[in-house]
Order: C-alpha cells, then sequence, then structure tokens
C-alpha cells in the first residue's frame, strides 16, 4: 500500500504538467464562491449512443479534468494549485476525495460546431478549500499597541478596485483573488490571515467575500451596516493577492472593541474590479 500513494501523485502530476486537457477549462465566481468546469468533446458521430459514451467517459475523470484545468488557481499569494500538487503528492488523494463533490449542471450540443458540453460546479468553501488547512483552531489577534482612533466597526471594507503598487516589485497590478488573502499595513506587519479563523468558520464562509460592486445586496451580511472603510495603498505577494492599508487604518481595527470578533470571524469585504 505504501507506494500506491506515489504512483497516484505521479500520475496527477503528470496530467497537470504534461498532459492538458484543451477540452476542459475552469471559471471561478469569486462573490458567489463557486468555481465551474466545462468539459468539451468534439463530435463527429451525433448519434445518442455516442452522446452517452461521451458522457460516461467525462464522469468517470472528473476529478483528474479538474487537476488539469485548474492548475493556475491562486491558493494564495504565493501558491498555485499546481505547486500544492507538487509539494504535497501524499495528499493528492484528499484533494481527489473533494472533486467527488462536483455536481453537473448541465449539457449543450451545438451541431452547428459540432461540441458536446458538459457543465460542472463546486463550492470553493466548504469543498474545495478544506483539502488546504491544517489548522483547526484560530488565535485571538494582538490588540493594538499604539492609540488610535477608532470606533465599534461591525466589520472591514476595503476598496481595491484600482491598480497599485505591488510592494518589493516594480509596476502595478490589479488584485488577484485567491482562496486564503492577508492583508498587510504599510509597515508590513500582517493585519489579518486566514489562520485567525477557527477551521469550521473558515469553511463555513471564507476569510473574506469578493464583491465587485458596492451595491451588491450581500454586502450588509458579510461586514455589518457600520464597517471600517478603507482605501488600499498597495499590494503585496507573488500573485498580488492581499490588499496592503494604511497603518493608521490598521491601528483602528485594532483598537475597535470588536477588532477579535472581526478577524476571527472573516467579517471583511474585499470590492475589486473587473
Amino acid at each position: 500500500m505504501k507506494r500506491v500513494f506515489p504512483l497516484i501523485a505521479a500520475l496527477v502530476i503528470c496530467a497537470v504538467n504534461i498532459f492538458p486537457d484543451p477540452g476542459s477549462r475552469v471559471d471561478v465566481d469569486w462573490q458567489n464562491g463557486i468555481i465551474g468546469l466545462s468539459v468539451v468533446h468534439r463530435v463527429d458521430d451525433f448519434s445518442p449512443e455516442e452522446r452517452s459514451r461521451l458522457r460516461r467517459e467525462t464522469f468517470s475523470n472528473l476529478g483528474e479534468r479538474f487537476i488539469s484545468a485548474a492548475g493556475d488557481l491562486r491558493i494564495s499569494s504565493s501558491l498555485s494549485l499546481e505547486e500544492w500538487i507538487s509539494r504535497n503528492p501524499r495528499r493528492i488523494s484528499d484533494l481527489l476525495d473533494a472533486l467527488t463533490k462536483i455536481e453537473p449542471v448541465s449539457s449543450s450540443f451545438s451541431r452547428e460546431f459540432g461540441e458536446l458540453t458538459f457543465t460542472f460546479r463546486l463550492a470553493l468553501f466548504p469543498d474545495l478549500a478544506a483539502v488546504f488547512l491544517d489548522h483547526s483552531r484560530g488565535y485571538t489577534p494582538p490588540p493594538g499597541l499604539f492609540h488610535a482612533p477608532s470606533a465599534n466597526y461591525t466589520g472591514v471594507l476595503i476598496y481595491a478596485q484600482d491598480t497599485y503598487p505591488v510592494f518589493g516589485e516594480e509596476g502595478d497590478s490589479n488584485l488577484v483573488p485567491v482562496l486564503f488573502p492577508r492583508i498587510w499595513d504599510t509597515e508590513m506587519n500582517i493585519v489579518f490571515e486566514p489562520e485567525m479563523m477557527d477551521r469550521e468558520t473558515l469553511l463555513e464562509r471564507g476569510p473574506v467575500g469578493y464583491f465587485r460592486s458596492l451595491s451588491s445586496v450581500e454586502l450588509e451580511d458579510r461586514v455589518g451596516p457600520s464597517p471600517l472603510r478603507i482605501v488600499a495603498r498597495g499590494l503585496f505577494g507573488i500573485a498580488p493577492s492581499d490588499p496592503v492599508i494604511p497603518r493608521s487604518d490598521a491601528l483602528s481595527l485594532l483598537n475597535s472593541p470588536r477588532a477579535g470578533e472581526i478577524l476571527q470571524q472573516g467579517k471583511i469585504a474585499f470590492v475589486i474590479g473587473d
């Protein structure tokens, strides 16, 4: 049995790096926390029997197709799915188990283009994200060591819709959504990281909510009626996913009576661009 896991790892890594599946693609809806998989077959035989055969073929290896198509999915600012697989070969079976929760959405057939398309969906939280978590209990963020004006905020709302300088790099970038972002201040202190949250809470709601507009009806559900509103000063990370906020705003948050609740329950929203 000890040889089974290395064999599985080798096959999956091979599928990701050497045999990419051009007929499969993934699209992530970060606001709704859904990743979609589309599997497209080119067909010349339009018979019901051929469609049934392709359906069976598609459903028989959904996990491998997902992995092949989703290698660029960002887990954090420093780690993609492909890199995680390379570093954690013994946990690939956990990933494949999670991918059994992929749900079929629809199938469509186009005689004009000779294509048969199957679409599927998977929840980022809890279904996919659970694979990558290594902690069970969160920790209490330290209080602000310096006084700063504050209030009884109900959450944190960070505007990051534009391009921003990337700390430690040349040039500007848009914020790149990831599963597990952090928040830094301009002195490069960590203000928030997902490890502050208990595993159960983190899997239930995710560390932050991504929104495209301030008019999103779910925004108040995430951060409450009186959030601390912050404009990002920059971004950080190999994939620039982590907003950098002014030190004064970080202290205002950490001195808030609800700071621990806000951070440990992920009452945080990023308003990002398209």
